[in-house]
């Protein structure tokens, strides 16, 4: 894992290590996923927002550094999140499968 800078660069010189994003940064990326949006399309309105924030002299944040990684870790979060019913796995398909029987054709 590489050196992120995290804080008020301009201002002060103290850096520390971040490897998480903010909740309102999560959360941005996870109503997009939740709209249909793929990836590269929430890499690229992040990056027109991060692009206007520098454009208005705005302060570095490890949230200025979000890679696709990042939103393919928060999908797998997400699928997790919805799909997984239970920690046995034949158990949490069969739950699965209960409760969506209208678009399951054979199990």
């Amino acid at each position: 894992m590489g050196l992120i800078i995290y804080g008020n660069v301009k201002s002060s010189y103290t850096l520390a290590f971040s490897t998480h994003i903010l909740k309102e940064t999560r959360s941005f990326v996870l109503e997009n996923l939740c709209m249909g949006l793929s990836t590269y399309q929430v890499m690229n309105k992040h990056k027109f927002w991060v692009k206007e924030i520098m454009e208005n002299n705005g302060d570095l944040s490890r949230d200025f550094f979000l890679c696709e990684q990042d939103i393919r870790n928060l999908v797998g979060k997400l699928a997790k999140k919805t799909y997984k019913k239970d920690e046995n796995d034949a158990k949490s398909v069969q739950m699965w499968v209960t409760e969506n029987k209208e678009i399951v054709f054979f199990y």
